[in-house]
């Protein structure tokens, strides 16, 4: 019986032995994924503040409205004119954004620092680490590809409005002299 029991416990330390051969491995994968979770919380740091681009664009597409009349444009300055226009439903689009990139900055981070902890310290059922690391891998994934989205799509409405907002601002003004002019 004592033979019994002394196979079993070493049995059992065999067995215990052989999932901590799989810890390094385990933590590398965390560690990676810490990392790109650092990339993407320096990529969203860099969301420039968009507040004072989307008041001129605000400011130019209401005098715009206001004082258009029946002039005649090119349609280079019409498709201009529509560019414009786009720069601040996509601000505003990535305005509404990122509460949900904050939450799910929180929910990811989390996770990592969870995983990470559990495996370091052996909590938990380790059968199911590589599982749970999948699981973070393919949601940071996901996570990547948003924030990217969101960030492209910033910096597209930034450079249209470095490109376009001279020439549109000049016209709406114009327009607004030349209403006024006229009354």
């Amino acid at each position: 019986m004592k033979l019994y029991f002394l196979f079993s416990v070493l049995l059992l330390l065999l067995f215990q032995s052989c999932t901590d051969l799989k810890k390094p491995k385990q933590l590398d994968s965390v560690e990676a994924l810490n990392r790109k979770f650092s990339e993407l919380e320096q990529l969203y740091s860099n969301f420039e503040e968009f507040s004072d681009i989307q008041l001129d664009v605000s400011e130019v597409e209401s005098r715009l409205i206001e004082y258009s009349t029946g002039d005649t444009l090119t349609f280079e300055f019409a498709q201009k004119i529509d560019h414009y226009s786009s720069i601040s439903s996509d601000l505003e689009w990535i305005e509404t954004q990122i509460p949900h990139i904050d939450s799910l900055l929180e929910i990811r981070g989390n996770g990592i620092l969870t995983l990470s902890h559990d495996i370091e310290n052996g909590v938990g059922d380790r059968s199911k680490y590589d599982e749970n690391i999948e699981f973070e891998s393919n949601s940071m994934a996901e996570l990547s590809s948003y924030i990217e989205h969101c960030d492209s799509m910033l910096n597209n409405a930034i450079l249209n409005f470095k490109e376009l907002n001279h020439q549109v601002e000049e016209y709406s003004l114009e327009l607004e002299k030349k209403t006024r002019n006229n009354n």
